[in-house]
Parts: structure tokens; C-alpha cells; sequence
């Protein structure tokens, strides 16, 4: 069997994945690249495909003439089922339920970086300083976990654990932020993005989209201020947010023409804040009606 490895991880990692299977497999045939645009001279008589899904495009597919089977390094296999060119007989499996303690410990971690500024302290300790700052605590917190697969699974009675309260995606889920809220809590919710399909049409960077009615919802139904923020790396190793002024959120009409006028003022808000820095944007599936044509184009790619 023929074996292409798409992966644009570093070549000493990616030649992890070559040497183990080859040395598991001897009778394996494997060619490995790095970027979509180079799977040229392999493609065509690959029977086996391993890689990452946001690192497909349909004309690695279209021109796969003897694939059989594509193996996803990761749970996800957006990005792939909905390619046009892929056939029916193309056998797809993924390492679904492996992701559940890496993941789930490297978003602890983050909240840890974030509540007690780590980079703070390694910054302090590159210059030999001792300096005291208030700590801010993960207890008595409200975190929401959007998600019902492994990754969820293994972060919620990790967090339960520090003492946080969970809100995780479901049908008291609303009910759970609306507490929050009635409680003078601060929610955070992502919503740059509808990765459920039902959202509110609004124009986004020029193209038409949806972005959850959530936080518009919210906001017109409790008065809470509704502020667009982000989060920047900074060149030094370091973060700095923006918070920009709250969005108006009053009530004029019907409930759902207010919500889709807030939430098309939020979609305005998120231009500036992503223009700002739009490389630290991280956009991994399509978002927009174009995107399942151009994305990933051998053209594209060639000339970048």
C-alpha cells in the first residue's frame, strides 16, 4: 500500500509519523509533504491518506485517483466530508475520544496564564524582579464548555474540581447563563462564528454569514452591557485585550428585528477588532457561502 502524509508540523515531527509506521508497517510505500500544493507527484497513486482536516482542499481529492482511506489525526472531519470531489467508496476514520486529557489540560492551563498573568511572572523572572500582584482565583468562576465529546467530558470535572461552576451546551444552558447574569457575573461567550448553522444573517466582511443570536439575545432580554473584546499576542511574549464600548442593545420593535440589528452591529464591531490583527484570527472551517469553493485552491496555494 501506498502512503501519503500531509502534515504542515515540523519536519522532525513529521518524520516521527513516517519512521514509527514505517518500522510498524515495513511493507509501506511513504512519501511525506508538508503543504497541499506538493502532494503532486504522490497523489495520484496514494491509496492511504493521513493528515489533518483544515490542511485538505478538494483538489487533493479530485486528483487522489486510488485513495481508499484517510485517516484524520484529529476528532473533526469538517472541512472533509463536505468536499465536493469526495467519493463515496473513500473509507474516512478519525482518533476520536484520544483528545480528552491534553486538550482539556492545555485550556486549564490557559485559564491559569490568564487568572494569575503568568507571562507576567516569566517576564519577571527573566529580569530578576520580585514583584507582589493581587492573584485572581478560577474558584467560584463560571465556565462554559461548549461541546458534548471527549474534550467536554474531560474539562468539566476538571474545573468542578477548582471550585468553578460549569455551564455546559445543552438545554438549561440559557437558563444557566441567564442566572449568571442576574448574579452581576461577567459571561464570556465565543461568537465570532455559528458552528451550529442557525444563527442570524448579517453582512461580514463583505460577504452575507451568520453569527450566533446568543449574546444580542441576552443583552436585549437582561440589559447587560454587551462589550465585543478580544485578545492579542503581543511581539514579546506577552497579551493585551481590547475591550470595546458596549454594543446598543435596546429594544425598538419585535425581538428578533432587534436581535438581528444588534447582532449585525457586533458583526461590524468583530471587523475591527479581527482587522486589528487578523493572522491571530483562528478561522479552521469554512465561514462563509464562498469558502466551499475557493478554499484551499492549488492556484492559491502556489503563489503564497
Amino acid at each position: 500500500m501506498k502512503l501519503l502524509i500531509l502534515l504542515s508540523l515540523p519536519e522532525d515531527v513529521r518524520n516521527q509519523y513516517r519512521d514509527r509506521l514505517q518500522q510498524a508497517f515495513p511493507a509501506l510505500t511513504i512519501n511525506v509533504v508538508d503543504h497541499r500544493s506538493k502532494v503532486g507527484p504522490h497523489i495520484a497513486t496514494a491509496e492511504a491518506l493521513l493528515t489533518f482536516t483544515p490542511m485538505m482542499s478538494d483538489e487533493v481529492v479530485r486528483a487522489a485517483d486510488n485513495l481508499k482511506w484517510i485517516q484524520t489525526l484529529g476528532s473533526g472531519i469538517d472541512n472533509l466530508v463536505d468536499l465536493p470531489s469526495l467519493r463515496p467508496g473513500i473509507i474516512i476514520t478519525n482518533v476520536h475520544g484520544i483528545h480528552g486529557a491534553p486538550v482539556s489540560e492545555a485550556a486549564l492551563a490557559a485559564m491559569f496564564a490568564l487568572s494569575r498573568d503568568v507571562p507576567r511572572f516569566v517576564r519577571n523572572q527573566e529580569r530578576r524582579q520580585w514583584v507582589r500582584w493581587p492573584a485572581r482565583l478560577l474558584d467560584r468562576k463560571t465556565v462554559g464548555i461548549f461541546g458534548i465529546g471527549a474534550i467536554a467530558a474531560a474539562l468539566a470535572p476538571r474545573c468542578k474540581a477548582l471550585g468553578m461552576t460549569v455551564v455546559q451546551l445543552g438545554p438549561d444552558a440559557g437558563k444557566a447563563v441567564l442566572q449568571a447574569l442576574r448574579r452581576n457575573e461577567v459571561v464570556c461567550l465565543l461568537c465570532d462564528r455559528d458552528l451550529v448553522g442557525d444563527g442570524i444573517h448579517v453582512d461580514f466582511f463583505g460577504e452575507r454569514t451568520t453569527l450566533p443570536a446568543g449574546p444580542a439575545t441576552l443583552a436585549l432580554r437582561t440589559g447587560a452591557p454587551l462589550l465585543p473584546t478580544a485578545v492579542y499576542f503581543e511581539p514579546g511574549g506577552g497579551h493585551h485585550a481590547v475591550v470595546m464600548p458596549p454594543v446598543a442593545a435596546q429594544r425598538e420593535g419585535r425581538l428578533r428585528d432587534d436581535v438581528g440589528r444588534v447582532t449585525q452591529e457586533l458583526a461590524h464591531r468583530f471587523e475591527e477588532l479581527i482587522r486589528a490583527a487578523p493572522e491571530q484570527w483562528h478561522l479552521l472551517q469554512p465561514n462563509w457561502p464562498s469558502d466551499h469553493t475557493t478554499n484551499g485552491s492549488f492556484e492559491a496555494n502556489a503563489g503564497s
